[in-house]
């Protein structure tokens, strides 16, 4: 917490201070690891992206283990994605070129998916009514 704060003075965020005061909270999550000290980053993220408050998450990831690996997988090609193509990255439109000369490399077998090819699991949205319930109701 220190260096963060350390890094919005040094940016001269005017609430900054309020940090040092705010009351943290560590929270216990079931899918900690023990031996995966490179995803980091890509946990922090996803815990920002699906935590409630109150000790729940929107969705949950598997414990250490082949199963959280794939998820991982998904996460970071998930987020590399949308951080290589948010509207202020300068190097966008040369990725963008690459990606399409790249492509044209490529044999036409593979298949671009789009959101209407993922399905969804019913299973999933149970899960989320349940916990956004929960939520509500504590």
């Amino acid at each position: 917490m220190d260096s963060f704060i350390d890094y919005l003075e040094r940016k001269k965020y005017k609430k900054c201070y309020d940090l040092i005061l705010a009351e943290t909270k560590v929270v216990e999550i079931p899918w900690k690891t023990t031996y995966n000290s490179h995803d980091c980053g890509v946990f922090v993220i996803r815990n920002m992206e699906t935590y409630l408050g109150k000790g729940n998450f929107l969705q949950e990831l598997k414990k250490e283990g082949p199963g959280q690996i794939v998820q991982l997988n998904m996460l970071r090609a998930k987020y590399m994605v949308k951080i290589l193509l948010m509207s202020f990255n300068e190097k966008k439109k040369t990725l963008l070129k690459q990606a399409q000369a790249y492509i044209k490399t490529k044999p036409k077998s593979s298949k671009v998916l789009t959101g209407n090819d993922v399905k969804v699991d019913e299973e999933l949205f149970k899960q989320f009514n349940e916990i956004v319930i929960k939520t509500i109701n504590v």
